[in-house]
């Protein structure tokens, strides 16, 4: 008994769950307790935390850390267990250096608070939308609200989820939305400006003095409804970067003492007469977010709960840092609790859910939703998984809803470092725009790729029916871009890759589908074809392709190839300036 310790978790009993199935229990216990009352969807105080605390506290026993798992779908829960947790150290002495997983008080009152939250934010010189507090005592009510252009959205204060949200169109329907919010008890109020565009959320895990950046999520733009949509998707860890916006969070990190989960979340919005993005900051949350599991599973080998359960124990952390993709899809077609006990049951997915919105303060969803988050390697098991969960729900649509939205951000996703710097056709039917990026494209559309082939000073090209180019071609089912990259330079120009780097994409436009499938190899309406550049081995080996197809190769110095009269000779020369920065 003399090696066993305690962990205290305070707030949702799934993720309590969840946290304890994560841990060795033959040496940890772990203990709950929870912070919701018996009226539902309100927080217990903090005295009766505390008192709960005393109840189940064991002097005997080491206390290795507090974490707090508070929900924002209980109000002032995450503020009271923070507070609750104050006095528990200022109560016992022993407990004072106990590491708490989880904001400090101020911060958890501030970042539950939507007007407190924009006045932080602002204070940072972060972006955010206007916003006001609705005080209804004061004389100045009206003239604050003339101040915004219309449409807005009026916000409840202390709610999640969308709940108590109103979208209000024009001033002539302000007082009745107004109204309608304050029949259901809603006191307090804030009035923002309406931004459309694509919700990007970034967190980002605390644990001591190091921090831990999850990868960005996605949601498409919510609409006018500002409802539950039918088919809600977010996705993980297909784009990356970013760096600014992830500074913002850990500075306020910092600032605010939060360990633990922090997250923010904007709106990013498209000029499309410039091509450039605006993103504005709407919120802030020091709790587990609904796009949490996903930004978790775009971490291969990545485990929240292990994770945080190992910095306590042993203030290390163990993770393999790989990369990966995940998929979140909210559906209201579903056979109840059946169709998650079938989901969960699939080795990659992460979390299948059933959730009651009927429950919700302030909403008109009267409907039952199941929550999935999954693995996905676009490029593998896109479509098989779609297929299986697809099955699993009796929802014919699912699989096309999801792939819609990944071809939406593949548009919208951000491109401050792609720029497009050439553009060309191929026939009536099929026009092309080449990037300079440092990111790939989605894998799972990108049909082709070639490079612009290092060696010994010189660059080699290959000679094909359509002249001389650079070797590469089409992606073979199952092979990865970079595999696919080292056996088309092996066949066409007998070279073994030892360096590589991305120099961008060619994006490939086709204004009306082929259903000939002559272009099957392009995917209507867009598709991308990734290019390098890569250095070879000392020695050329016979390139190993088909004889018919490669006509010759050869070996060029960069000031030969304008002679050489290629098609390609305008990317190129795009390579070209970026040549030496492979070695």
């Amino acid at each position: 008994m003399n090696n066993i310790f305690r962990i205290y978790v305070f707030g949702s009993n799934r993720h309590y769950q969840n946290f304890k199935n994560s841990i060795d229990n033959s040496c940890c216990e772990v203990v709950h307790i929870g912070e919701e009352s018996e009226d539902h969807g309100k927080s217990k105080s903090e005295i009766e935390i505390f008192d709960e605390f005393k109840n189940v506290y064991q002097r005997n026993i080491e206390t290795k850390g507090f974490v707090i798992f508070g929900r924002a779908t209980v109000q002032g829960g995450i503020e009271n267990i923070a507070k609750a947790v104050e006095i528990i150290k200022k109560e016992y002495i022993e407990l004072q250096c106990v590491p708490v997983i989880g904001p400090s008080v101020e911060a958890a009152k501030i970042f539950n608070d939507k007007s407190l939250t924009q006045k932080v934010l602002s204070d940072y010189n972060i972006p955010t939308p206007k916003t006001a507090l609705l005080d209804f005592g004061s004389e100045n009510l009206m003239e604050i609200v003339n101040s915004f252009n219309f449409p807005v959205v009026l916000k409840a204060l202390g709610l999640s989820g969308g709940c108590g949200m109103k979208f209000v169109k024009d001033e002539s329907v302000l007082q009745v939305n107004i109204a309608d919010l304050r029949t259901e008890g809603i006191k307090d109020l804030i009035i923002t400006e309406f931004i459309k565009g694509v919700e990007v959320t970034y967190t980002v895990l605390r644990l001591g003095d190091t921090f831990l950046r999850l990868p960005v999520s996605y949601k498409k733009e919510t609409d006018e409804l500002l409802t539950h949509p039918d088919a809600k998707v977010k996705l993980a860890g297909f784009y990356e970067g970013y760096d600014q916006h992830y500074h913002y969070v850990e500075e306020i990190m910092r600032k605010y003492s939060i360990f633990g989960l922090f997250t923010l979340q904007g709106v990013l919005v498209e000029d499309n007469m410039s091509d450039k993005y605006d993103m504005y900051f709407l919120e802030a949350a020091t709790r587990m977010t609904g796009s949490t599991p996903i930004m978790s599973a775009a971490l291969e080998g990545f485990d929240l709960y292990k994770t945080i359960a190992n910095w306590i124990i042993s203030r290390k952390i163990r993770f393999g840092y790989k990369k990966s993709h995940a998929i979140q899809y909210s559906s209201y077609q579903h056979k109840g609790m059946s169709s998650v006990d079938d989901l969960i049951k699939l080795d990659w997915v992460i979390e299948a859910k059933y959730e009651s919105l009927s429950k919700m303060l302030c909403t008109n969803d009267r409907r039952d939703r199941i929550r999935i988050s999954f693995n996905v390697n676009p490029q593998e098991n896109l479509i098989e998984r779609l297929r299986a969960i697809s099955d699993i729900l009796k929802n014919p649509s699912y699989a096309e809803e999801v792939i819609d939205v990944i071809n939406y951000f593949r548009e919208k996703r951000m491109k401050e470092n792609d720029l497009k710097c050439l553009e060309g056709v191929w026939n009536e039917n099929t026009s092309w725009e080449f990037y300079l990026s440092d990111y790939l494209p989605e894998p799972n559309l990108c049909t082709a790729v070639f490079a612009l082939l290092k060696h010994k000073g010189k660059i080699v090209l290959t000679k094909t029916r359509r002249g001389w180019e650079m070797p590469g071609g089409h992606i073979e089912e199952g092979e990865t871009i970079e595999e696919a990259l080292q056996r088309e330079v092996l066949e066409e120009a007998g070279a073994h890759i030892v360096k590589f780097k991305l120099i961008g994409y060619r994006k490939i436009i086709t204004k009306k589908q082929d259903l000939n499938g002559r272009n099957a190899n392009y995917p209507f309406p867009f598709s991308y074809i990734p290019h390098y550049i890569a250095v070879a081995e000392a020695d050329l080996v016979k390139p190993t392709g088909d004889e018919d197809e490669i006509l010759e190769s050869g070996e060029f110095l960069p000031d030969e190839l304008h002679d050489l009269n290629s098609e390609v000779m305008p990317i190129i020369d795009v390579c070209l300036k970026r040549f030496n920065e492979i070695d």
